[in-house]
């Protein structure tokens, strides 16, 4: 299954608690079960007109994933933009755009690059 490396251990990335979908933001990427499949997608909102709207990111590499998280750093984006810069970039599959039905989705949780861990090396004094 394409995206199975989030269910290895790696430093990579970290894979939070489960969420809700009404703390959900623009721009976050989250995996979660739709009608028993694991989907994995990026925020576009996490409710307009009652559905989920995100693209789909079930055919990125984990190479791909990192990038598309480092590109999206702590940035604010509104739906529109954000979409317009993933379906011009490298990130894109054909028609990536999905909507959610809430009640079919569970299981919420948050895809994020894990913390760069502190080197336990003593440092050289200098002399």
């Amino acid at each position: 299954m394409i995206m199975d490396f989030l269910d290895k251990p790696t430093k990579k990335f970290d894979v939070q608690q489960s969420t809700s979908a009404s703390t959900l933001a623009t721009g976050q990427v989250i995996r979660f079960e739709y009608d028993g499949k694991t989907k994995n997608a990026l925020v576009l909102t996490g409710n307009w007109n009652g559905k989920l709207h995100a693209l789909s990111l079930s055919s990125l590499s984990e190479a791909n994933l990192e990038s598309l998280l480092k590109e999206l750093g702590d940035g604010n984006f509104d739906a529109i933009s954000l979409r317009g810069k993933f379906e011009s970039s490298v990130y894109a599959e054909t028609k990536p755009y999905r909507t959610y039905s809430p009640e079919k989705v569970s299981q919420i949780k948050i895809v994020k690059m894990a913390p760069k861990k502190k080197s336990s090396k003593p440092k050289k004094k200098k002399q």
